[in-house]
């Protein structure tokens, strides 16, 4: 499992990438369900600790000295390429984080994945995992309720050519 959360084109995004050659894609895409509903369970989501924890490893991050003019000239060129010349961003990163309470953290985390999702799902299955049919329906209920709980629409696209034709997607 690999877990990400980045800014692409300016918009705040994540990734959760999980492969297994034991469990099909359905019943992953349930744990994930399960765990994000384990998280919101918990009084208020996240604990005052464990924010100030990532805070704080967030910050000593950004605190770090590129090693290399390369890696440096790197870090910079995102900020060319979108004509957004914010050189001092480490500061100005530094001093945002400082600022994030805990009410903070637990509201973006329950829009983002259950107020207001925009998610979506790519699946890649062997014939190995279709084989365990069972599991396979049962863990597609399972996320049909989970949608459903919070309103959430489900498109199923099975060939992205014909999807992507009609669409204004690369305009």
């Amino acid at each position: 499992m690999h877990t990400v959360a980045r800014k692409y084109n300016r918009v705040i995004c994540g990734f959760i990438q999980v492969q297994s050659s034991k469990y099909s894609a359905e019943y992953l895409e349930w744990r994930i369900n399960n765990v994000l509903q384990k998280i919101k369970g918990k009084e208020g989501g996240f604990t005052d600790e464990s924010v100030e924890n990532v805070k704080a490893a967030q910050i000593k991050l950004y605190k770090q000295v590129p090693l290399s003019i390369g890696e440096e000239a790197n870090e910079h060129w995102g900020q060319l390429e979108d004509e957004n010349f914010n050189f001092d961003r480490e500061e100005r990163m530094i001093e945002a984080l400082g600022r994030i309470t805990t009410k903070q953290v637990t509201k973006a985390f329950d829009e983002m994945f259950f107020t207001n999702p925009r998610r979506l799902n790519i699946k890649i299955c062997s014939e190995d995992h279709a084989k365990n049919a069972e599991e396979i329906e049962n863990a597609k209920a399972e996320n049909k309720k989970f949608y459903a709980q919070y309103g959430a629409k489900q498109n199923k696209v099975e060939d992205v050519a014909s999807f992507a034709k009609g669409k204004d997607l690369f305009a």
